[in-house]
């Protein structure tokens, strides 16, 4: 049974199985470059005695099966599955690059004069005897859709990182609630007298939150939204929106609010960008006939109407970058994006 749940554990970790000479023998190789690295497990409980002559003879009906294969070089490591380590323990001191698989205790044993690793079998063979069969495909299966989900959404997480390590330094200088404090450390200032569309303020507030609970907030809509639309284009087109969109939000509300008289505010936050990845998203949807997984135009559409009535219920929410932000992702998306982006990576 141990032979069987590591012979497929380590089949999902990369190895191959090949077809040898040789009752009660499984053998996986992994082959880097033109050299083989063979694991050959034998189980040692089904001979009555498993003599030198014995196993000499599966050595050899195993090395005669390879020889089929035009290795450049072949390193091998013999696996030996019993019940009783102190039986075999005199065939084992008598040969290298030995393993032994105590069947009885369902662990690894690794003797002094033996070889310590072997690639990465050592873990493999480990985590098989540790989970079992079933449960060590779930943890493959689990680690596999981790790494997916990472490699989907990383600039997501990498962004929202980013957000996060800013406001935790700034709160650690001073007090990230204050206008003034914020201002000092590159929040966006409404003022007629410092209002150029290029200074870094633009970039920078992008980035900065007024307390805890505004960082939350926007994090939390920046990962529903990052997930669904990252993705599902390269990662430089995802990138481009989110910071374009929060440069046009920031555009936006800098105009409105001196077209207003409003001067001295004091402006931060992503929540421009992560408009615009909204309305970046809606464009997507539009592209895939109105419905994107589970999520369609419509609860898109109503999403963006709540945000914008509590924007608009606030005074203190900046709703111009809002609107901007929506805007300039929408229209980004439609420049950038085309249905096939993923499909031409993925044929």
């Amino acid at each position: 049974m141990q032979m069987e749940q590591i012979a497929k554990h380590m089949v999902h970790s990369g190895y191959t199985r090949a077809v040898v000479n040789g009752d009660y023998v499984e053998v996986l190789l992994k082959i880097q470059e033109r050299d083989a690295y063979v694991v050959v497990m034998i189980d040692c409980d089904c001979f009555e005695e498993l003599s030198v002559e014995d196993y000499e003879n599966l050595q050899r009906g195993v090395r005669s099966s390879l020889y089929q294969y035009d290795f450049q070089q072949v390193r091998m490591l013999n696996l030996l599955c019993t019940a009783n380590p102190a039986k075999i323990r005199a065939l084992v001191e008598a040969y290298g690059e030995h393993w032994v698989v105590d069947t009885s205790e369902n662990r690894l044993l690794i003797y002094e004069n033996q070889i310590a690793s072997f690639l990465d079998a050592k873990k493999v063979i480990e985590e098989a005897l540790l989970y079992g069969d079933e449960t060590v495909t779930e943890e493959l299966e689990k680690r596999k859709n981790s790494i997916i989900l990472w490699k989907e959404n990383y600039c997501t997480y990498l962004l929202v990182f980013l957000n996060c390590l800013v406001f935790f330094v700034l709160s650690f200088m001073g007090n990230t609630e204050n206008p003034a404090f914020m201002q000092q450390h590159g929040a966006l200032v409404i003022s007629p007298n410092r209002h150029g569309i290029w200074e870094t303020q633009m970039i920078t507030s992008m980035f900065m939150h007024f307390g805890a609970a505004h960082l939350l907030n926007n994090m939390f809509m920046l990962l529903v939204m990052g997930s669904y639309l990252e993705k599902r284009m390269e990662k430089w087109k995802y990138l481009t929106i989110y910071i374009g969109a929060g440069l046009v939000g920031n555009i936006v509300s800098l105009y409105y609010y001196l077209s207003q008289g409003n001067v001295d505010v004091v402006c931060a936050g992503a929540s421009g960008a992560i408009f615009g990845l909204t309305g970046a998203l809606l464009w997507v949807i539009f592209c895939n006939h109105g419905r994107l997984e589970e999520i369609s135009w419509f609860q898109i559409v109503f999403l963006i109407f709540l945000n914008v009535y509590v924007g608009m219920a606030d005074s203190t929410v900046g709703n111009a970058a809002h609107v901007g932000g929506l805007i300039g992702g929408f229209l980004l998306a439609m420049i950038l994006y085309r249905k096939i982006d993923k499909e031409d990576k993925t044929a």
